[in-house]
């Protein structure tokens, strides 16, 4: 087994930073180009979706490659996202597209994230995941920080250095387009291939067991009062 300690602290970094740039940073960029606060309010709290509802396409990521694979793809996607958010601040309707590209990354993150602590439970034995479950958060934690405050911070210094708005938070996400780049090389090489990290045959299509789950999900008592719980909460 490779040393955890060469993958672990990356990918939940990597886990972290996605979370915070969509669901927080969108908000301070869209407030600093003076977009209306009810504009920014109606579109960005729709964000945070993908990461309630991801349980219900949890299932077909375990059907469909491994999670190493699925890591590794959507790390490529995430960099691809934060490109394209950044090009289009320099477009006429730069709202439009960027809010798009927030929700693109959103669902791309909530895969991410399922990937990530499938793999976890694969490639770490019970002793490796108790000793890691600190330093896998704190990372986490750290991702916040990074994403929330020195993104923020550095989009403020190009500010200061240039006078142009968008083109601070222009090379502010193309950095973090290359992170994910430098992400998607790092883990290529340092996620080692457990053995069990494989499709679950039981989950894959056609879909009649994932429709029997989500059938019995849905059907069972007083689920109005647990949805309204996991989305209001």
């Amino acid at each position: 087994m490779k040393n955890a300690w060469a993958f672990v602290p990356s990918l939940y970094f990597a886990e972290g930073l996605p979370y915070i740039i969509v669901n927080v940073l969108a908000v301070a960029v869209y407030s600093s180009m003076n977009v209306p606060n009810d504009k920014i309010a109606l579109w960005t709290s729709w964000l945070y979706l993908p990461w309630v509802l991801k349980m219900f396409w949890a299932p077909l990521v375990d059907a469909k490659s491994t999670k190493r694979s699925w890591i590794l793809k959507m790390q490529v996607l995430l960099a691809a996202i934060f490109l394209l958010v950044a090009l289009s601040f320099s477009l006429p309707n730069y709202f439009i597209y960027s809010i798009a590209g927030f929700f693109a990354g959103a669902f791309i993150s909530a895969t991410h994230d399922i990937a990530i602590d499938g793999y976890y439970m694969l490639a770490l034995d019970e002793k490796l995941q108790s000793f890691f479950v600190g330093i896998r958060t704190l990372f986490y934690r750290l991702a916040m920080i990074y994403g929330s405050g020195i993104i923020a911070i550095f989009a403020g210094i190009v500010k200061e250095r240039t006078g142009n708005i968008l083109l601070s938070w222009q090379v502010s996400f193309l950095t973090a387009a290359v992170l994910f780049l430098i992400f998607f090389l790092w883990h290529s090489f340092s996620l080692p291939k457990p053995e069990e990290d494989k499709p679950v045959k039981s989950a894959a299509l056609p879909f009649g067991d994932f429709k029997e789950a989500f059938k019995t999900y849905f059907t069972q008592k007083n689920i109005i009062a647990i949805l309204a719980f996991i989305l209001l909460y």
